[in-house]
């Protein structure tokens, strides 16, 4: 019934978005999703909250908390008016489902394109969103997917909605073009094999940003060295791949509780030898990890090995 929304991949400024840092959000279209009405019966499945509960069950039950939430916001005021609610009461009731191959947990934006796509159908002022209403625009769409993770800056789901790479610098958010990686270099995705909850992750930076020493590291090492990084791959600059030796390095020291421990070795052999450099992808704890080369054949032949799952990760 909607139209289909890709996944995202916050490529640089996870946790450091929450203090004030510049962000760039890229979208990732190997996933997509897009709302449904159910045609058939489907078939069980094993998993989910459920016994037996089809997809499309647990997708409804899913979206039925998400009205119940914006049912709240709309009582206190905090709904935007062209939110159309009735309606989308009434399509939950009828069996409203999120049919998406975007992996959960695993900072592939399940959640983002879920909004993109919501906002997109009952969102009256969708298509008059302008070039001047973007900050606008991830306000909104931050305050629906707060239902998911507590607060969100809103820029995961536009970058959905828009599917165009977005800035998130300041208060403002806008779509940017990103170059692409010179011959030889690149991003990749590695696939961790399990989950990562984003809920506790968050909650653990946040005590750590209370511990004076911490929060010095974050606003006089980490964020300038993440804005530069940005900085760089917007302007395809060589230094790049230095760059992301020393936050690789920066991540394994201060952020290593986020990072699984089945991969610990590998993030440290990427270090010492210069192959690849590892970060963090989304909050960490499972899911993905970014990778970045500058020797794109080496690195990949070094992870063709059973055991590895990796995705080139277009920019």
């Amino acid at each position: 019934m909607s139209k289909e929304f890709t996944g995202k991949i916050l490529l640089f400024g996870e946790y450091t978005i929450i203090i004030g840092s510049k962000a760039l959000v890229l979208p990732f279209r190997k996933f997509s999703g897009m709302l449904e009405m159910p045609e058939k019966e489907e078939e069980p499945v094993e998993s989910g909250k459920q016994p037996g509960q089809t997809h499309a069950l647990r997708s409804n039950d899913d979206l039925l908390g998400l009205l119940q939430y914006l049912e709240k916001l709309q009582a206190a005021g905090n709904l935007p008016d062209e939110f159309d609610i009735g309606r989308f009461m009434e399509q939950v009731i009828g069996g409203l489902f999120f049919h998406s191959s975007i992996p959960e947990a695993y900072g592939a934006g399940s959640s983002g394109a879920l909004i993109a796509a919501i906002y997109d159908e009952f969102g009256s002022g969708s298509s008059r969103i302008g070039s001047q209403d973007f900050t606008r625009l991830r306000r909104i769409l931050g305050q629906i997917e707060s239902y998911y993770h507590g607060t969100s800056s809103g820029i995961d789901p536009l970058c959905c909605y828009l599917n165009k790479p977005v800035l998130f610098d300041g208060d403002d958010a806008y779509p940017v073009n990103v170059p692409a990686s010179p011959p030889g270099t690149g991003f990749f995705l590695l696939d961790t094999g399990s989950p990562g909850m984003t809920g506790p992750m968050i909650e653990y930076f946040k005590s750590r940003i209370q511990e004076p020493g911490f929060l010095d590291m974050i606003n006089d090492s980490l964020i300038p060295l993440i804005e530069r990084n940005i900085d760089l791959l917007l302007e395809t600059d060589s230094r790049l791949s230095a760059n992301m030796q020393k936050l690789s390095e920066m991540q394994f020291t201060s952020f290593r509780r986020m990072i699984p421990q089945a991969f610990h070795r590998i993030w440290q052999y990427g270090l010492q030898t210069g192959l690849f450099s590892l970060k963090l992808c989304g909050s960490g704890g499972g899911g993905y990890i970014i990778g970045y080369t500058a020797r794109w054949i080496e690195a990949m032949q070094y992870f063709n090995k059973p055991g590895f799952k990796l995705f080139p990760l277009d920019v």
